[in-house]
């Protein structure tokens, strides 16, 4: 009996089963979640599809090194190979143990997908390139233009190397991104979210009971909390609300969660503090089981990066998905293909500035069923375009000749 071909994902991921397993806990962000659910879209279609991780561990880990474990994760194959605490000795020990998995298990007919392009990858593409192997160039984005140093050197040279060495027919984030590499071959993965099948509503609709009789309007900020993805807007937007709060209909409640710059946040909330109708709460480093338990009272989120910064007019966030698959009106700012995708299905900044922020908020304070109609219609919308079958099927492309 002949076998089947595999598709091996290969990034540098954890997760919080992955902590548990090795006794630490760790953060799990937006490229532990897109790993798992476009390798879950391609399962969904048919293929054998794996995550196949060089994980990291923070320096207080408490053991020097750790095992591979093979686990599996939201019904994703996981395998996390060995990997060290020290991150400069991982450096240079974990490329070699990812190059050591490609050229033992990666078969004739299979494919490996690269995450974007991290340096410990290029030996492990040096070894499936000599075996005449199929690798094809997920692009999240391309490299940093505020990086300096060496560590600008290393991420340009392994991105060209990733990119010249891999199939012309790419993965990209976004239509932006393959316009500015100058693609003619390519398909565009923005992202994926699992809905039940049976699903044409948003879930939650108590949440949206407690909205109308009364209730705070509850809003999420979360991911990674820096100056590029709008802590700083946020925290004078809010101040902003504090001087004018008798133009909003009712409280709103801010619910945060994530990694950052915490501190801005809390003395923004200080600062605030005592107002009849604004509250910030914090609940940094949640699982993910305690996360889809704090959002599912939320009635929006925000997503506020800068545009400019970074790499932000390239990629497509994760957390435009993550907000609208779970339900919640999306308040965004317009980056790259997102205003394209939701057009009507969600707010908009005007500018990149405070006011613009609060005035959006006023307005969804005394507009619930406004709020709760842009829920849906994100909602359905991301449903339509970033759904497992459809994007496991929109992907398929990437394997064939």
């Amino acid at each position: 009996m002949s076998r089947r071909p595999r598709v091996y994902y290969f990034g540098m991921i954890t997760t919080d089963a992955y902590g548990r397993a090795v006794g630490e806990r760790i953060y799990s962000g937006a490229a532990t979640r897109k790993m798992l659910l476009v390798t879950a879209a391609l399962r969904s279609v048919g293929h054998l599809a794996a995550v196949v991780s060089l994980p990291f561990v923070g320096t207080k880990a408490a053991r020097a090194g750790y095992r591979g474990i093979l686990q599996t994760e939201q019904g994703v194959p996981v395998a996390f190979l060995p990997t060290l605490r020290s991150k400069y000795f991982r450096k240079v020990v974990g490329p070699l143990v990812l190059a050591c998995f490609a050229a033992r298990r990666v078969r004739r007919g299979d494919t490996v997908i690269l995450y974007n392009h991290a340096i410990e990858l290029l030996p492990a593409l040096a070894i499936l390139r000599l075996k005449g192997r199929s690798v094809v160039h997920d692009i999240e984005d391309a490299p940093n233009p505020e990086t300096r140093g060496i560590r600008r050197l290393m991420s340009r040279v392994s991105f060209f190397a990733i990119f010249r060495f891999t199939r012309s027919r790419k993965m990209v984030v976004s239509e932006e991104v393959a316009r500015l590499l100058d693609l003619d071959d390519y398909v565009v993965v923005r992202g994926v979210a699992r809905f039940p099948d049976a699903d044409t509503r948003p879930m939650g609709a108590a949440r949206w009971e407690e909205l109308r009789g009364g209730g705070d309007l509850r809003l999420h900020f979360g991911g990674s909390l820096v100056a590029a993805n709008g802590v700083d807007l946020f925290c004078e937007a809010i101040a902003l609300l504090a001087e004018s709060e008798d133009r909003m209909s009712r409280p709103v409640t801010f619910t945060i969660t994530g990694v950052g710059d915490m501190d801005k946040i809390r003395d923004a909330a200080t600062r605030i503090q005592g107002r009849g109708k604004l509250k910030v709460e914090i609940l940094p480093e949640l699982s993910v089981d305690e996360f889809v338990e704090a959002i599912s009272h939320c009635h929006g989120a925000l997503s506020l990066r800068r545009p400019g910064a970074g790499n932000a007019d390239t990629t497509f966030p994760s957390k435009v998905i993550e907000i609208t698959a779970a339900g919640m009106a999306l308040v965004s700012t317009r980056l790259g293909d997102v205003a394209e995708i939701y057009d009507r299905s969600a707010y908009f900044l005007d500018d990149y500035s405070p006011r613009a922020l609060a005035e959006i908020i006023v307005a969804m304070s005394g507009d619930t069923d406004g709020v709760a109609r842009v829920a849906e219609d994100g909602f359905r919308t991301a449903k339509r375009h970033f759904s497992l079958v459809n994007v496991g099927n929109q992907m398929t492309r990437l394997f064939q000749e």
